[in-house]
């Protein structure tokens, strides 16, 4: 019986320090930057979550909770989403809303840099595609250079 109680606690130590080990790694290659503010009385809660390999920005996903006129929800979920349908045909690059809660709507961006095309992007927004857009070129950018700037925007990154 001891016998076998120590095979499980040496079982138990190895699957303890291998799991810490493994998720530790994952986390090294994460950085999460959160920003609440507030516009026109409703708060905002930003949340990028930003995934990169050698300094390199592999995806973003930036998660935005924005409290809203309970009456407006549908209609902004309405027009948000066919829009969205467009741009969610072009390869990199998921977007959606979802309805947080009676007064909170959820817009979630997900761009893989390593699949995005910024080509079709561009045709797709037209005139609201900006040049200096920085969330579409990030490809080009490090993660220490992304970190620095988000944090100048009010961001707390770690």
């Amino acid at each position: 019986m001891k016998k076998l109680l120590s095979v499980l606690i040496i079982l138990l130590v190895l699957f303890t320090a291998t799991g810490c080990k493994k998720k530790r790694e994952s986390l090294d290659n994460i950085l999460t930057c959160v920003k609440e503010e507030t516009n026109d009385g409703k708060k905002i809660n930003n949340t990028l979550t930003i995934t990169y390999k050698d300094k390199e920005i592999q995806k973003l996903k930036s998660t935005t909770v924005s409290e809203m006129d309970p009456t407006t929800i549908n209609l902004t979920m309405t027009i948000g989403s066919k829009v969205f349908d467009e741009l969610n045909k072009i390869d990199g690059i998921n977007m959606k809303y979802q309805k947080v809660s009676n007064k909170e709507i959820g817009l979630v961006i997900e761009i893989d840099y390593k699949k995005i095309d910024t080509k079709k992007l561009k045709e797709k927004l037209g005139k609201l595609y900006k040049e200096d857009a920085k969330l579409y070129n990030l490809q080009d950018t490090s993660i220490d250079d992304l970190e620095k700037e988000l944090e100048k925007e009010g961001y707390s990154c770690k």
